[in-house]
């Protein structure tokens, strides 16, 4: 069973196997967040050769076949994606090594076997969304994640919800309230009536102000 989660992959070495579409697509996502990639394979897609003279990646020509070579670069990298198709012997064995070496992997041509699923991005009222169909249709979850952007799209209410509560959380801090009282307040002013109708209101001031005296008061036990 996989478990949801964001991770920071800034600074990770991720290596990519194959040099084709999916390699290139995965290459760039990871890019995009920070991570150092290198791609092996026997042959490189332009956009991956463009981004090598650029210095974005690193290239390296060879054989997912070659069990020796590719063993150090597994055993050398963080997180291994593989992007090779029918060759279900190499795509076995790469799974093996990340497991005895302890990387994690991405098997892009069998989600039944990837350790960590991809999901589809998308956002809304301030957050990230992430939506998955845990490999049994990317179209689907797009398709999913453009339905929730449009609902959100628009409910200004949410956004400045999450932006009081963000407050809520820094103002407990900076004032060091205890944390303990800290979760008492924080699930007391998420439910409360009054915040949510200055909210409903798009009153940030009127929010701030509110949250401001509440949790004076409930430190000094003037409210509970």
């Amino acid at each position: 069973m996989r478990i949801p989660m964001f991770v920071d992959v800034s600074g990770m070495n991720v290596l990519v196997l194959g040099g084709g579409e999916e390699a290139v697509k995965k290459t760039k996502r990871f890019l995009k967040y920070g991570a150092r990639v290198t791609i092996y394979s026997l042959e490189f897609d332009e956009e991956l050769s463009k981004l090598a003279r650029q210095g974005a990646v690193r290239l390296i020509r060879g054989d997912v076949r070659d069990r020796e070579a590719l063993e150090r670069l597994i055993l050398e990298n963080d997180l291994v994606i593989y992007t090779v198709p029918d060759l279900p012997e190499a795509e076995d064995w790469v799974i093996d090594v990340c497991r005895k070496g302890r990387k994690l992997y991405i098997i892009s041509t069998d989600a039944r076997k990837t350790q960590i699923a991809m999901p589809v991005e998308t956002t809304g009222a301030g957050l990230r969304i992430a939506v998955t169909s845990e490999g049994r249709s990317t179209l689907v979850a797009k398709l999913v994640a453009e339905e929730i952007s449009r609902y959100l799209e628009g409910r200004n209410d949410l956004e400045l919800l999450l932006d009081v509560m963000t407050f809520l959380k820094e103002y407990m801090k900076k004032n060091k309230v205890h944390y303990k009282v800290r979760m008492e307040i924080y699930r007391k002013l998420f439910a409360d009536e009054r915040l949510r109708e200055l909210v409903n209101r798009l009153d940030r001031e009127g929010a701030i102000a509110y949250i401001t005296d509440y949790v004076n008061k409930y430190v000094q036990g003037t409210v509970r």
